[in-house]
């Protein structure tokens, strides 16, 4: 977190897509240690700078990373361009395991996955 806090207080101008991609960095550190308020504010952030010109493709390209704030922040709010975020992540998982899952192409099945993100990020299996 204090990387990314030292970026945004070295930037002598504002880039929109360099910040984007800094808050969703703090997004998950902030996640990782359970500040979900904290993430909130940056995912908002975000957003904030995404959404005017439709620069979501971040938020759909680090989906998994961020815990869940796309779910608890955007969706509820902005329902129309949460399907489109997820139709983004969908499109870049299937480009992804096609890349580096050659021999099973599509076909990686994603809950072991899931539940392995899960588990080292600390949660418990029930």
């Amino acid at each position: 977190m204090t990387l990314t806090l030292g970026a945004f207080a070295m930037q002598e101008d504002s880039y929109p897509i360099p910040a984007i991609y800094l808050h969703l960095v703090a997004v998950m550190d902030l996640m990782a240690q359970r500040r979900a308020d904290e993430a909130r504010e940056h995912l908002l952030a975000a957003w904030e700078l995404a959404r005017p010109d439709g620069l979501i493709e971040p938020l759909g390209e680090h989906h998994g990373l961020l815990g869940g704030m796309l779910e608890a922040a955007i969706k509820p709010a902005w329902p129309d361009d949460f399907r489109r975020i997820i139709d983004i992540t969908y499109r870049f998982s299937a480009g992804w395991r096609h890349v580096h899952n050659p021999a099973t192409g599509d076909d990686l099945v994603r809950l072991p996955l899931y539940a392995s993100m899960s588990l080292a990020s600390g949660h418990k299996a029930h």
